[in-house]
């Protein structure tokens, strides 16, 4: 797995956790703390960061899951492709 790529797309959708965390404090007026801005934004942080290393790290797995192609130099230098049915029909 590239780490790199996984640290990257957490921090990414930590940043866009940060800006929607202060979107609903300060759609959420009825909240009269103080720190009420901060908190959000820190929740909507922490949940970007995790949702960003977690949806990374599947699409790394993902890699490894998919059957690869056979190489196309192989079967170019094949001039006639013979198909065999197992029933004997052609």
């Amino acid at each position: 797995m590239n780490s790199k790529r996984i640290i990257f797309s957490s921090v990414i959708t930590g940043i866009a956790g940060v800006i929607l965390g202060i979107g609903v404090a300060e759609i959420n007026h009825a909240d009269q703390r103080p720190n009420a801005m901060y908190q959000y934004a820190t929740i909507g942080g922490v949940m970007g960061l995790a949702v960003g290393a977690g949806q990374q790290a599947l699409r790394e797995l993902e890699q490894f899951d998919t059957p690869r192609p056979i190489s196309a130099g192989i079967l170019s230098s094949a001039t006639h492709l013979t198909i065999i049915y197992p029933c004997g029909n052609t």
